[in-house]
Parts: C-alpha cells; sequence; structure tokens
C-alpha cells in the first residue's frame, strides 16, 4: 500500500526526469570536443600486429636544427580499455561485495522487470569517473551496463607518462600496472558511492530515499562530493573486482550477453541456455542501447557497445543465421510454453556463435584498430610538420609526399619504422635547404 501511494504520489515527478534525462546536455559537446582533440593530437596505442616497436633517437646526419625539433617533438601517450566488473551475488559473497549490490540496485537500478531506467543515475557516476586518476594514468572514456546479473564498467585509460616508444604496444610490465591501476580508480569510486548511500540510509529520510529511488531517476541520487571513508573496505573490494584488459575478450563478453549467451557467475550449477524468441531475454537489447545513449560521446567504448548490439540483433534474426529457425516456437517463458531441448540449442548456439558472434568482435576490434591508428598517423603528421618553418608551402608539400608511404602503410596494418620515417624527412629538408 504505501509503494502504491508513493508511487502515485511521485509520478509527475518521474515523468518529469525522465523527460529531462533524455534529453542531451549542452555540455556534452565541450566534453566530446575536449576527447576527440585528446585522442587525435596524441598517439594512442595499437595492437602490436598493427605497428613495429620503434625508438625515436636523434639522427646524426640530419641539420641541428632538425635534432633539436625532433628531439623537441612531443612524445606518444599510451591508451588502454579495460572491463571491470562487480563479482556476482552469491551465498557465499562477502560484506562489502553484498553492500556494493545493494547500493547498485538503489541507485542504478536492479535491471529486473518494470524497473525504471536510470540514464541520469549512469551519465552521474560515468562523469565522475572520466576524468579520475591515479599516477600517470586518467580515465577518458567510461560506459555502464547494470542490470540484474551485472556491474560492467567499460573505460578507456590514458598513461599520460612519456614514452619512448610511437605506436607500440608490445607486451611489457605496463600491462599488469594498467590493470591494477583501472582497479583502484573504480573501487575508490565505487567505495565512496556506498559510503555516502549508507550515510544517507542512517539519516532520517533515509527510508523515503529508498522508497522514492524505486520509481525515479532523481539528480543527487550518486553523490558528486562523495569520499573514501572506510580503507580497509576500499583494498577488500579492490582485490574482489574482476577485470579484463584484452579487446577481443572484452568485445566477445559483451557480445555475448547482448545475445543471451553469456554465462551467470551466480548460478554457476545452472548451463545457458539459448532462448533467442524470448522476450524476456531480449530486454538486456534495451539496457544495451540506454548505455550506448549515456556513453555516444566516447568513440572507443561506444565501437564495442554498436558491436554488441549488432551481435544481439543478428543472434535472434533467421535472416543473418537460418539455423535459428530451429529454435522457432521454443521460448520457454509461460507456464504452457516448452523450452527447446538442450542439445539443440547448444547446437544452434554453436551456430550463432560462428556467424554472429565472432564476425562481430573480428569487426570491432577492426574498428578499433583504424581509430588508433588514425590517431598515430596525425601523430606522425605533426611531428613530422615540425621539423621545418611554418607557413614553407613547397617544404610542406615535400613532407607530405615522404609521408605518403609510411601513412599508407599503416592504414594496411604493416610495421613501419617511425624513427627511420623521421630521419630520412629529417635528410631530406637538410639537403633541400643546402
Amino acid at each position: 500500500m504505501l509503494i502504491r501511494t508513493v508511487s502515485i504520489l511521485f509520478f509527475p515527478i518521474y515523468f518529469i526526469s525522465q523527460c529531462e534525462a533524455l534529453s542531451l546536455d549542452l555540455n556534452r559537446a565541450t566534453i566530446s570536443k575536449r576527447n576527440d582533440d585528446s585522442y587525435y593530437s596524441s598517439a594512442a596505442a595499437v595492437h602490436k600486429e598493427i605497428v613495429g616497436k620503434t625508438d625515436i633517437i636523434i639522427s646524426k646526419d640530419a641539420g641541428p636544427s632538425r635534432q633539436s625539433k625532433i628531439a623537441d617533438t612531443p612524445l606518444a601517450d599510451r591508451t588502454s580499455i579495460h572491463l571491470v566488473s562487480l563479482p556476482p551475488l552469491t551465498e557465499t559473497s562477502s560484506k562489502i561485495v553484498r553492500d556494493t549490490w545493494k547500493w547498485k540496485d538503489t541507485v542504478l537500478g536492479n535491471g529486473r522487470d518494470y524497473f525504471v531506467p536510470r540514464p541520469r543515475a549512469l551519465k552521474a557516476l560515468s562523469d565522475i569517473i572520466v576524468g579520475s586518476n591515479h599516477g600517470n594514468y586518467i580515465v577518458e572514456e567510461c560506459a555502464i551496463l547494470s542490470n540484474c546479473a551485472r556491474l560492467d564498467i567499460l573505460i578507456s585509460l590514458n598513461n599520460s607518462k612519456k614514452s619512448t616508444h610511437i605506436g607500440c604496444t608490445d607486451i611489457d610490465d605496463n600491462i599488469m600496472e594498467e590493470k591494477n591501476v583501472a582497479k583502484k580508480i573504480i573501487s575508490s569510486c565505487l567505495n565512496a558511492q556506498l559510503a555516502s548511500y549508507q550515510a544517507q540510509r542512517r539519516s532520517k529520510s533515509g527510508a523515503l530515499f529508498e522508497g522514492v529511488s524505486l520509481f525515479l531517476d532523481l539528480p543527487g541520487m550518486v553523490d558528486i562530493s562523495a569520499n573514501v571513508q572506510d580503507m580497509d573496505s576500499l583494498n577488500s573490494l579492490e582485490y574482489l573486482l574482476q577485470s579484463q584488459n584484452k579487446i577481443d575478450a572484452i568485445t566477445r563478453h559483451f557480445c555475448l550477453v547482448a545475445a543471451g549467451l553469456a554465462p551467470r557467475d551466480s548460478r554457476p550449477n545452472r548451463s545457458v541456455l539459448f532462448r533467442p524468441f524470448s522476450s524476456r531475454d531480449a530486454h538486456i537489447m534495451l539496457q544495451l542501447k540506454r548505455t550506448v545513449e549515456v556513453a555516444s560521446i566516447y568513440p572507443q567504448v561506444k565501437i564495442i557497445l554498436d558491436s554488441a548490439l549488432h551481435a544481439g540483433k543478428g543472434a535472434r534474426d533467421p535472416g543473418q543465421c537460418p539455423a535459428l529457425l530451429k529454435l522457432k516456437g521454443y521460448d520457454g517463458e509461460g507456464k504452457y510454453s516448452q523450452a527447446a531441448p538442450p542439445k539443440l540449442a547448444k547446437e544452434v548456439a554453436g551456430d550463432v556463435m560462428n556467424t554472429v558472434i565472432e564476425p562481430a568482435v573480428e569487426q570491432s576490434i577492426e574498428r578499433i584498430k583504424a581509430f588508433q591508428v588514425s590517431s598515430i598517423i596525425t601523430t606522425l603528421r605533426q611531428q613530422a610538420l615540425e621539423l621545418y618553418n611554418n607557413g614553407d608551402v613547397e617544404t610542406e608539400k615535400k613532407v607530405r609526399v615522404l609521408l605518403h608511404e609510411p601513412t599508407m602503410q599503416l592504414r594496411k596494418g604493416c610495421k613501419v619504422d617511425v624513427q627511420q620515417v623521421l630521419e630520412i624527412i629529417g635528410k631530406e629538408l637538410s639537403h633541400h635547404e643546402i
């Protein structure tokens, strides 16, 4: 009765809040420009099969002015993509995990039937995470998927510490450091929000706060001024958070989630039954779309989520995977609705993996590579153009000609010796001046 009364009283506020949440904030344009400038003004990381490891050194044969300009050119920043997830809620979950799930369900929504979408809360939490830093690392992109089964936080992490390499992502000691940093940043954010939520619950208005949150996506549900209060719980949460930093594994995870094929760690003894024609299982597509809407200004995480949406649609479209017709009529939802035989469902799921999921993963990786390579090309051009006086049209034409071949090689995914490219340009410009 109390819940019904609260829902009637607050429905007008809910309606207004949802209309406002669907509109784009004016500051998104500024944020978008800031991120675009950051990506296109510095070299991003790419997989080692695209660009070879190349040290930038000063050519002895280049004139003194060329040597100083090459030495002064900005070195590449390093970016990586990470998925940090809250551990599943089980009977043996630790207190910090149970408490964090309670906060997530209340503030971000539990994702169950009739749940209220929380684009405002998701955006507020994402805005807190973007710009968070630890040491030389800073978060540049963020997307959050919150539903009844998971809390997945996808981030792009930039290492602003100057490197002696450009276009290089060889596996080194930084990989483990980056994974730890990603977990530190996310655990700090979640722990601070949990502390604020628990303090609110202990207040006089705590019951009303929790009741209203079931129906409304109000401003202030995410505390932008929250701080970490308990270092022990922070360290415990950081240790328990799950993380992944391989692009293919991250993309495949989201594609499987969208297709309804992702295993649930909270149900270890229950196998995943593929139900492509189940409206309940297809609800994840709506949740993913809302996640994409909030994260649409971040190019790399959007590529991954767009691929997941594409895979989710293909996994339910007999036009893309004819084997799905074998499961027509099996949705297993109602009392009298028959579920597909496990063997048949597994067989069709295998076809979906081969014809839909893996192609979507490959396409996503290629798109991310292309985005990152374009950033490397931009940086290479900027460094080369720094080797001559601005306004020298003839020299600029010569530099562009010299850059054409290595640029094409980068776009083809070939290894390019950046050091050699810069040295050749330096020599050619020195001879041209003589």
